[in-house]
């Protein structure tokens, strides 16, 4: 669980953001915790089975996208493609382990890319 002050910086970081979430099986009650919990303005969430090694989501990849996460416990390797598209349009990409709850999300964002998304919001 996040403390009131890490819950305080993910918010400052991600508030008003967009965020592209690649893995899992979306679910409109999950998505909409996310949504809620990350301060988003929009969660672009790709399901397991709707990519095929990540080829179509360089389009759903944007300059207006602050992370990607990288659900990479249902992803096999296809992870490998979709960091390297991430990586490529300039977006810090977070390689997210566990399940998805927002608060274990938050933690790795904040874990994995909370420097990179500072720098991109000044």
């Amino acid at each position: 669980m996040l403390s009131s002050s890490a819950t305080c910086r993910k918010r400052a970081l991600l508030e008003g953001r967009s965020i592209t979430l690649i893995g899992g099986v979306p679910d409109p009650a999950h998505h909409q915790a996310l949504v809620d919990t990350l301060g988003l303005t929009h969660l672009e969430w790709i399901g397991a089975d709707e990519y095929d090694h990540g080829t179509h989501a360089h389009a759903r990849i944007t300059d207006q996208t602050a992370v990607v996460i990288l659900a990479i416990r249902w992803m096999g390797h296809a992870h490998n493609a979709l960091r390297d598209i991430a990586r490529a349009k300039g977006v810090p990409y977070v390689m997210h382990p566990g399940g998805l709850n927002p608060s274990s999300v938050a933690w790795q964002i904040l874990q994995q890319a909370s420097a990179q998304l500072t720098a991109r919001a000044s």
